[in-house]
């Protein structure tokens, strides 16, 4: 779930809840896995705190672990 679109120059938040990205933007995202993975918070232990994710062979993001188990920010629906 894409969480806050960053503005890269000052690392804050531009857009809130964005429906997609584009190359080369930054972005605070909830990540869920089918299976479990190692992971660590990137302070804490940099090596497992870095991550790559990966669709038919192609890198189609990079990024650093900014905590574990957070809670998930869900999407308000309008009735």
């Amino acid at each position: 779930m894409l969480l806050e679109k960053l503005n890269p120059k000052t690392g804050k938040t531009d857009t809130k809840l964005p429906k997609f990205v584009q190359n080369r933007d930054f972005l605070v995202a909830h990540l869920t896995t089918g299976k479990p993975v190692t992971i660590e918070k990137f302070d804490d232990f940099a090596q497992l705190g870095r991550f790559t994710l990966r669709d038919e062979g192609k890198t189609i993001a990079v990024g650093k672990v900014l905590a574990c188990h957070a809670p998930i920010k869900r999407k308000k629906e309008k009735v």
